[in-house]
C-alpha cells in the first residue's frame, strides 16, 4: 500500500535515517515527510500514515493498532507528498546518487561544484539527532571528502571501521574505471 509520494521525478536513493524517518534522494534534493521531519504533527512520519483516517469505535490506542487498521482498510496516501528536507537543503545536496545510514550518521554524495568547490563529487556526513522536547530531527553537517570521480555508491565495512566510497571515472576504453576509497569512520 502506498502511504505517500516522495515528490521526486526521479528517485535515485531511499533510506531510513537514525531518526527513523524516511529520506528520498533524487532529481532536486533530499525529501522527507515535512521539511523538518519528526515530531507530533499529524503530517509527520509515521502519524501521517493514519492522519485523517476514520477509526471505528473503539479506536486503537497504540501505534501498531492504528497502522494495522489503516493497512487492513487499504486506506492509502495519507502522508501526501514529501517536501525538500531543510537539513539536506542547508548542506546543498543536489541529485544524491548514494545515501546510507550508519549509527547516528547519514552519508550522502553530491557534486562538489554545487557547493562552490573544485570539480568532482563529494561525500557529506550528517549527524542526525532528535530534539527531546519537540521530537523534530536536527542535523550537524560536515564535508567528509571532496574531489572524487563520480560517486556511485556508499557502504560501511564495520570490520574495517571504514566508510567505503565507490566511484567510477569515464575513460577512453569502453569500460569505466571503478575505484573504492576506504575512509575512516569518524
Amino acid at each position: 500500500m502506498q502511504v505517500g509520494s516522495n515528490g521526486l521525478v526521479i528517485d535515485q536513493v531511499t533510506s531510513f535515517g537514525p531518526d527513523s524517518q524516511p529520506y528520498f534522494g533524487g532529481n532536486l534534493s533530499v525529501t522527507t515527510f515535512n521539511a523538518t521531519p519528526g515530531g507530533p504533527a499529524a503530517t509527520a512520519w509515521p502519524q501521517c500514515i493514519f492522519d485523517g483516517f476514520g477509526f471505528k469505535n473503539p479506536a486503537p490506542t497504540t501505534l501498531i493498532g492504528k497502522l494495522a487498521a489503516v493497512f487492513n482498510a487499504k486506506s492509502a496516501n495519507h502522508c501526501g507528498t514529501a517536501q525538500v528536507n531543510s537539513g539536506f537543503l542547508a548542506g546543498q545536496i543536489i541529485k544524491p546518487p548514494a545515501m546510507i545510514r550508519h549509527g547516528r550518521y547519514m552519508y550522502t554524495s553530491t557534486t562538489a561544484t554545487s557547493v562552490g568547490l573544485p570539480p568532482g563529487d563529494m561525500v557529506v556526513q550528517f549527524k542526525v539527532t532528535v530534539d527531546p522536547a519537540s521530537g523534530l530531527s536536527q542535523y550537524r553537517i560536515r564535508s567528509y571528502v571532496t574531489g572524487l570521480p563520480a560517486v556511485t555508491g556508499l557502504g560501511v565495512a564495520d570490520d574495517l571501521e571504514s566508510l567505503m566510497v565507490y566511484t567510477s571515472k569515464q575513460t577512453l576504453v569502453p569500460e569505466p574505471l571503478v575505484f573504492i576509497a576506504k575512509l575512516p569512520l569518524c
